[in-house]
């Protein structure tokens, strides 16, 4: 594995580890996307909606991360260069995005749309290859000698 093959797993570790901490943020930071969601003139069942569904988004990019970290730590897609690659650019853009969610208090349906387009890819391949390792065994992982 070259040089810049082997820099990219340690940015792929930071950059998800760096998603997960943004989506713990904007957990802390929901009063500003609740109002900015559905107005200040809004009822207290509408603002809980409106909580409600800020907290499922960020439960699911967190746990996307989680995903990926365990996938990381038990080194099942370390070894998938393009891959990884991939991930970092999707992890990069994704935090990104949460700390402008955050910032500039964003409305709800922008953070699932940063969950859909920039943490659901990045499981879905993570769990991809897991299955490919586990179910159809047609990726080598460990050898039965």
């Amino acid at each position: 594995m070259g040089a810049r093959a082997e820099a990219v797993i340690p940015a792929r570790f930071l950059l998800t580890i760096g998603n997960a901490i943004a989506f713990l943020m904007a957990l802390y930071h929901t009063d500003d996307n609740v109002d900015a969601t559905v107005g200040d003139a809004a009822t207290d069942a509408e603002k809980d909606a409106a909580e409600s569904e800020i907290q499922t988004a960020i439960a699911a990019g967190f746990l996307c991360c989680f995903v990926e970290i365990v996938g990381m730590g038990l080194g099942f897609t370390l070894f998938f260069p393009k891959m990884n690659f991939l991930q970092v650019c999707l992890h990069f853009l994704s935090g990104v995005y949460v700390s402008y969610y955050i910032l500039d208090s964003w409305m709800s349906d922008i953070l699932w749309r940063i969950v859909i387009f920039c943490n659901a890819p990045a499981v879905v391949m993570e769990l991809a290859v897991w299955f490919a390792i586990f179910v159809l065994r047609i990726v080598p992982f460990a050898r039965d000698d």
